[in-house]
C-alpha cells in the first residue's frame, strides 16, 4: 500500500517514520481521553483526540507511507479504545457526561440485545445510517485533509467505547463481554475508515497542490472501500447471533 515512487523522491518525514511515534499514538490516544473526559467538555473530547494524533497522520501521509500510516492509526483507535472503556467502567457518570450520543446508542443497543427488535439487525435501517456516516467522512477528509475526519471518527469510536463500557460494566462475565462487545464488523469498519481517510486526505493534499498522485493510490481507495462493504455484509448475517450471545453475559 506504500507509494514506493514517492517514498524515494520524497524521503519520509522523521516525525512520522520514527520508532517514536508508536509509542506517541498510544500516550496520545489516552491522554486526550483523560484530559478530555476531565474537562467535562463533549465537544472538546473528539478534538483533542483528533488534535493529538493528526500531526503523525499528516506527516505519515505527506511522507507517503500509507501502510504505516494506517498501522499508526489503528494502534491509536485501539488504544483510544481501551482507554475509554476503562474510562467508562471506573468513571461511568463523567464519560456519559462528555460522550456525544453516548447514553443514546447505549440504550439503544441494550434495548436491542434484550428483545431483539433494532436497527442493529435490520439492514434497511443500519445501511442507510452506515452510508450517511461514510459520506460524511469522505467529505470532510477531503476537505480538510483529513482533520474533521478524525474528530467525526473520534466521535463514532467513542460512543461506540462507551456502550462496550457499559456492557462491561453490567456484565457478569466482564472478560467476556469486553471481547465480544466489540462485534467484528465495526472493527472492519473502523480499519475501512482508516483506510479512506489516508487514500482522501493524500487526494487533498496532492489535489490542493496540483500534484499527480502516486502508484497504488487507486489500490489503496479500493481496499478501504472494500472493507466498509465487508462491513455491512458481516453485520448482517453476524448481528442476529452475536445480539444471543451479548443476551447471555
Amino acid at each position: 500500500m506504500d507509494a514506493d515512487v514517492s517514498l524515494k523522491a520524497n524521503p519520509p518525514a522523521p516525525w512520522a517514520c520514527s520508532w517514536m511515534a508508536w509509542p506517541y499514538v498510544v500516550v496520545a490516544a489516552i491522554a486526550s481521553c483523560w484530559i478530555g473526559v476531565k474537562l467535562g467538555n463533549r465537544y472538546a473530547l473528539p478534538l483533542l483526540n483528533a488534535a493529538l494524533a493528526y500531526p503523525i497522520f499528516l506527516s505519515g501521509v505527506r511522507s507517503g507511507w500509507r501502510g504505516r500510516t494506517v498501522a499508526l492509526m489503528l494502534v491509536w483507535a485501539v488504544a483510544m479504545s481501551v482507554a475509554f472503556v476503562w474510562l467508562t467502567v471506573t468513571r461511568t457518570a463523567a464519560v456519559e457526561e462528555v460522550t456525544l450520543r453516548g447514553s443514546e446508542y447505549r440504550d439503544e443497543m441494550f434495548a436491542w440485545i434484550q428483545t431483539g427488535i433494532g436497527k442493529e439487525s435490520t439492514p434497511s435501517q443500519f445501511i442507510p445510517e452506515h452510508a450517511l456516516h461514510f459520506a460524511i467522512f469522505c467529505v470532510v477528509a477531503f476537505l480538510t485533509s483529513g482533520f474533521v475526519a478524525l474528530v467525526f471518527g473520534a466521535i463514532l469510536l467513542n460512543y461506540m467505547n462507551f456502550y462496550v463500557g457499559s456492557v462491561v460494566l453490567h456484565a457478569t462475565n466482564k472478560p467476556l463481554a469486553s471481547v465480544i462487545a466489540w462485534p467484528p464488523y465495526a472493527e472492519i469498519r473502523v480499519i475501512g475508515f482508516i483506510v479512506v481517510a489516508v487514500a482522501l486526505t493524500e487526494l487533498s493534499l496532492r489535489a490542493f497542490r496540483r500534484r499527480p498522485l502516486e502508484p497504488g493510490w487507486r489500490l489503496t481507495l479500493a481496499v478501504g472501500l472494500g472493507l466498509v462493504l465487508l462491513d455491512l455484509v458481516l453485520k448482517t448475517l453476524i448481528a442476529p447471533h452475536l445480539r444471543l450471545a451479548l443476551s447471555t453475559l
